[in-house]
C-alpha cells in the first residue's frame, strides 16, 4: 500500500485545512484495512504537529464522517486547524440518553465487537 496523500479542505475557508486520503480508494471508514487505517491516522497526527507549530493554532479538530454525512464518495480524514472564536462547532442535538439505554447499548456492543474480525 502507497503512503496516504494529503490535499487541501476542498471548499474549506479554514487556512491549513488538510485532508489526508489512502491512494487506495475506500467508499466507507468500514471498508478501510488496518494497515491503511494506521497510515492514516500517524499521516494525521504528524499533519496536526505540524500545523499547531506552522500556524500557532488554539487547537486541532480531526474528524471523519460516513454514509450519508460524507462529503465525498472515499474515506478521508479532515485534519482541521483551530483558534479561539473561529466559529467552528459541532452542534449536539438536546436529546439525552438515559443510563439504562446506554447500558444497554454497551452490554450489546461489547457482544458485537467480539465476533468482529478486522481487516490486517
Amino acid at each position: 500500500m502507497s503512503k496516504p496523500q494529503l490535499t487541501s479542505g476542498v471548499g474549506s475557508r479554514r487556512k491549513g485545512h488538510v485532508l489526508v486520503v489512502p491512494k487506495t480508494h475506500y467508499q466507507e471508514f468500514s471498508e478501510v484495512d488496518g494497515k491503511s487505517l494506521n497510515e492514516v491516522i500517524l499521516i494525521s497526527q504528524k499533519v496536526a504537529i505540524s500545523l499547531e507549530n506552522l500556524l500557532n493554532t488554539d487547537g486541532i479538530t480531526i474528524m471523519q464522517e460516513n454514509g450519508i454525512y460524507k462529503d465525498v464518495e472515499h474515506y478521508h480524514m479532515h485534519i482541521i486547524p483551530r483558534f479561539k472564536g473561529d466559529g467552528f462547532s459541532w452542534i449536539e442535538s438536546e436529546i439525552t440518553v438515559n443510563q439504562v439505554d446506554f447500558m444497554d447499548l454497551k452490554t450489546s456492543l461489547q457482544g458485537y465487537l467480539s465476533k468482529i474480525s478486522f481487516k490486517a
